[in-house]
């Protein structure tokens, strides 16, 4: 059996391929001015294991009901906000998914019966909000964004 190896400059291009489909689009608010302080915390993480998902964003765990409920409604008025789904507004929902990921996962754990159901099937759309957003898929965002938006609405009136 032949032993194969690979050229320094093959494994270099699949090293940086690697590296840059974690990065930062160059358009990204963390590159402006106006960048805040959760999005100047990005941060890459490449020591995930197969199939974990990696954490570009550090945010802190939901611990009470009353910042579970300030976040989820403010992070779905922002994501929701959202119209024109450009690589600026992708960005910002996709950071924006790492604080509402944390408010409804607090509502799945500590929820019962048909409001625990809810938040475990919002819990699975914000993930695809979070992944379509992440690879920059408008049309994709717009469909999970529209289901996610009428889940919300929904679970967000017995809050």
């Amino acid at each position: 059996m032949k032993n194969h190896k690979i050229s320094p400059l093959a494994f270099a291009i699949i090293f940086g391929l690697m590296i840059s489909s974690c990065e930062k689009p160059s358009s990204a608010p963390a590159d402006t001015e106006t960048a805040t302080a959760e999005e100047e915390e990005y941060d890459h993480d490449h020591e995930a294991e197969e199939g974990e998902r990696i954490k570009h964003l550090e945010v802190p765990e939901v611990t009470s009901a009353e910042d579970a409920k300030k976040i989820f409604l403010k992070r779905t008025a922002e994501i929701t906000g959202k119209k024109a789904l450009d690589t600026q507004e992708l960005h910002e929902i996709h950071m924006a998914t790492y604080h509402l990921e944390t408010a409804v996962a607090y509502y799945a754990e500590n929820l019962k019966g048909k409001k625990k159901k809810a938040a475990e099937k919002i819990a699975v759309v914000v993930e695809e909000v979070h992944l379509s957003s992440e690879g920059f898929k408008p049309e994709e965002a717009k469909k999970h964004i529209a289901e996610f938006a009428k889940l919300a609405e929904a679970f967000s009136a017995g809050l």
